[in-house]
């Protein structure tokens, strides 16, 4: 996303974790022969970047 112009906002997740954590839920599918889905909330960060703020053509005799 920081390689675009404007460079572009997006989540920042952990993805190691979810991994982790999709495994896990995946052996105890297995083990208990079940299909039942989880729900799972993990943390996210917002990652602010150019794509946020005013559009730069503004100003510059563009209709944005």
């Amino acid at each position: 996303a920081q390689h675009y112009m404007p460079a572009l906002t997006s989540v920042a997740v952990d993805s190691a974790g979810l991994g982790e954590r999709a495994a896990h839920v995946m052996l105890k599918m297995i083990q208990s022969r079940t299909t039942r889905a989880e729900d799972h909330i993990g943390a996210v960060n917002l990652v602010v970047r150019d794509s946020c703020g005013p559009d730069r053509r503004a100003g510059m005799g563009d209709a944005a």
